[in-house]
């Protein structure tokens, strides 16, 4: 249910909603089904579904055109205005799942302990754990954590680069000094 101050509660959805999430500029809502993610544009009354794995962790970037999902097989780049879903890493075929230590999803998605977005919503930093495969063609090492770079049109501007490796389990992008900080 949805409510503002000057009207009546609205259903937003129907469904065993397990999360939900208000973007940072409050013009959407994401929520989860099991493995589906929804965008709802509470300005346009519009929606779009993400399918995604169970208990993938949702990131909004500072700006809220993006949405980066993390989960024990995967990361992938959601670009909310055009709707589209890009595979960013994956874990090699064949290779056994190991439990991640990505964030509780029972966090209802926000707030996520720690942001991997940098302020200006350009960059982000993500952990491989044993996801290796870049893009499908670039082999990345297991357990590092990595930043990333968005050109104008919101796609990764080349490879990943690598800033420590380790027994990392939380990494944020602090807002004190965007440009260099980190904590993991």
């Amino acid at each position: 249910m949805w409510h503002t101050l000057e009207g009546p509660a609205t259903a937003v959805a129907t469904c065993a909603c397990t999360q939900f999430s208000w973007s940072p500029d409050g013009n959407s809502i994401i929520y989860s089904t099991g493995t589906n993610i929804t965008a709802l544009d509470v300005i346009h009354n519009t929606s779009f579904t993400i399918k995604t794995e169970t208990n993938a962790v949702p990131y909004w970037s500072p700006d809220s055109k993006f949405l980066l999902l993390d989960s024990p097989q995967s990361l992938s780049l959601v670009s909310i205005s055009n709707k589209q879903q890009t595979p960013l890493l994956t874990r090699p075929a064949g290779q056994t799942v190991k439990p991640l230590q990505i964030p509780s999803t029972n966090s209802l998605l926000q707030p996520v302990p720690n942001n991997v977005w940098s302020a200006d919503s350009r960059h982000f930093i993500f952990v491989s754990y044993d996801r290796s495969s870049w893009q499908q063609h670039t082999s990345l090492d297991s357990k590092t954590l990595y930043t990333v770079a968005l050109n104008d049109s919101g796609k990764p501007a080349g490879t990943p680069t690598k800033i420590a490796s380790g027994a990392i389990t939380q990494p944020g992008w602090t807002y004190e000094d965007p440009n260099t900080s980190f904590l993991f």
